[in-house]
């Protein structure tokens, strides 16, 4: 028999609209993405997703491919804090064959499950870097299905962070290389189911004073980390020359500019929850705004090269720039522990 269900409920998470007044713009991570959707599905508060807010800098080199990147991550403030034990939410995941992915999938949104489906960006149509042309995971939320339509109803970052509909054909077509995965997809699955395991008061007091304790915690045993992460902007100053000879290099930029503000605005929603007063709050705000057009700054003049083939010309002008990054990530770093 022919079936539809939707989640009703299911909302694109626009949390961040009073923060930037951009709507739907995407946070870091197509996973944390999915999260915060979830979350306010659930009615769960967003805060300790938001307190991973610790970003580092890094700098990875393969000596047999001679591959260059350099980037952001996050780590943990705390290794044994689990976001979603601690919210009570759980979640399963399944790696089936191709010809039973649609059964499987559509199963899990009648228990009213909102999915995460792993596809390649590969297959993805509207992504300027990676369609036909480099293969890379990404993660979208399946919230509804329509057979009768053949349908699926998602939420993905394609162009912005909003609805679109997804043909089963077309679904298939997105995962058609993650099935040949083997071991990844045998560990992980490639369709994570999320359900409510307990009703955890995430708006208490004393739940929110846990979060914001692991918080300072972590931001004071991670600064001289965060800072030797810094460091490597002079490394990238030094070697920029090699780094504009690989064609990831603008996305790997442009990713910074993303995290960056992901960064600043994670810490916009924590002031509400961490002491900083007004004048701190200001001077924080000023100084990732200045890191933050920098690095767009530098974006600018690396496509501007590029579209014009100018790969041989002199660099001054960004490392001039990279060099006024250092000083004013070194400064930010040292306000943020210090104003805790």
């Amino acid at each position: 028999m022919k079936m539809r269900k939707i989640l009703e409920n299911m909302k694109v998470f626009d949390g961040l609209y009073k923060l930037t007044g951009e709507k739907g713009y995407p946070f870091i991570t197509c996973g944390e993405m999915i999260k915060l959707s979830v979350l306010q599905y659930y009615g769960i508060n967003i805060m300790p997703l938001m307190s991973e807010s610790n970003f580092f800098y890094k700098f990875l080199e393969d000596a047999e491919k001679g591959v260059l990147s350099f980037g952001i991550s996050t780590p943990k403030l705390c290794d044994t804090f689990n976001l979603e034990k601690s919210v009570g939410i759980g979640s399963s995941s399944f790696s089936p064959q191709a010809v039973n992915m649609m059964e499987v999938l559509l199963e899990r949104i009648k228990n009213n499950y909102p999915v995460d489906l792993v596809i390649d960006l590969y297959y993805q149509k509207g992504r300027d870097f990676y369609y036909q042309n480099e293969h890379g995971g990404h993660s979208l939320l399946v919230y509804g299905f329509d057979d009768e339509k053949k349908e699926l109803y998602v939420i993905d970052n394609v162009r912005g962070y909003d609805y679109y509909i997804l043909s089963y054909e077309d679904a298939m077509e997105l995962c058609k290389n993650i099935f040949d995965l083997g071991d990844y997809i045998k560990q992980w699955g490639y369709i994570r189911a999320f359900h409510r395991t307990d009703n955890i008061d995430t708006y208490s007091c004393n739940y929110t004073s846990q979060i914001v304790d692991m918080f300072k915690t972590g931001m004071l045993q991670q600064k001289e980390s965060r800072l030797e992460s810094i460091r490597l902007i002079q490394k990238l100053r030094d070697r920029y020359d090699e780094f504009m000879l690989h064609r990831e290099f603008t996305t790997n930029i442009n990713s910074i500019v993303y995290k960056k503000w992901s960064e600043n605005c994670r810490m916009k929603f924590l002031y509400e929850y961490i002491g900083y007063s007004n004048e701190q709050q200001k001077c924080l705000d000023e100084l990732i705004s200045k890191v933050i057009c920098t690095w767009k700054d530098i974006y600018i003049l690396l496509n501007y090269k590029i579209i014009r083939d100018n790969v041989s010309h002199n660099y001054e002008a960004e490392k001039s720039l990279l060099d006024s990054l250092f000083d004013m990530e070194c400064t930010y770093t040292a306000k943020l522990v210090e104003f805790l």
